[in-house]
């Protein structure tokens, strides 16, 4: 069902996306000939589509502002598609919003360190929110 094409878009995409290659190595074995990440599953053309659709999505750095839900910027600090620094800017333009950094991560810090970014998640979910 899911052919070499999709294997090595894997092969291809994954590492940029995780710091710890024993991440990727066992996300491989785990998933041979299944893709990890969603976009795989329609191939090369999915791929290129969702990254035209990123490089030219309209800006919205003016939009921030005006967010009035409670929020939190998770990132890998070893994010090298969403850099850290960005993420704070994300933050710092959202009212209450707060920055976590995920030690020791990649872009996909959620599978590479769980606990950590469940730890994030959790104590955001614990915040009292203020009433309006």
């Amino acid at each position: 069902m899911y052919g070499n094409e999709s294997r090595s878009l894997a092969l291809l995409v994954l590492p940029g996306l995780l710091c710890d290659s024993r991440v990727f190595s066992g996300l491989i074995a785990v998933f041979p000939g299944r893709q990890v990440v969603d976009g795989f599953y329609a191939g090369a053309n999915r791929i290129e589509a969702m990254a035209e659709a990123l490089l030219n999505r309209p800006a919205v750095e003016d939009l921030l502002g005006t967010i009035r839900c409670p929020t939190v910027a998770i990132v890998g600090e070893l994010d090298e598609w969403s850099l850290p620094a960005q993420h704070g800017q994300i933050a710092a333009a959202i009212p209450g919003a707060r920055p976590r950094i995920v030690p020791q991560a990649g872009h996909m810090m959620h599978a590479e360190k769980p606990s950590a970014f469940n730890a994030a998640v959790k104590e955001w979910l614990a915040t009292p929110t203020q009433s309006n």
